[in-house]
């Protein structure tokens, strides 16, 4: 297993979509769908990749200069309990110290 967490990039709304897509028991409504991927692709985005396929990402949405929220996140079914949300939310931790932010906040 070689997984790797990219960067974080803007314009990855359809590899997000195909994720959301396969957790219909957290994605079931496709308004919701249709809106997140819009804005993933203005956003920062992690794409977590195990053999170059994506596996999870996870989405940071800037408020202003001091607070961010983790906007969006998903990690396909079959990947659950191995780390990989984990691993997501240590690289968005580090992100957001580099970038002088001092507060991260999940909405729910």
């Amino acid at each position: 297993m070689n997984i790797v967490i990219e960067k974080p990039m803007l314009g990855k709304g359809s590899i997000c979509e195909d994720i959301m897509r396969s957790l219909p028991q957290w994605f079931g409504i496709e308004a919701a769908i249709i809106q997140y991927v819009k804005e993933i692709e203005q956003f920062p985005t992690f794409i977590e990749m195990e053999d170059n396929q994506a596996v999870g990402f996870l989405t940071i949405k800037k408020h202003n200069q001091f607070a961010a929220e983790i906007y969006v996140m998903g990690v396909l079914l079959q990947m659950h309990r191995k780390g990989i949300g984990s691993c997501l939310i240590e690289q968005a931790e580090k992100f957001i110290k580099r970038n002088g932010i001092e507060y991260l906040q999940v909405s729910w």
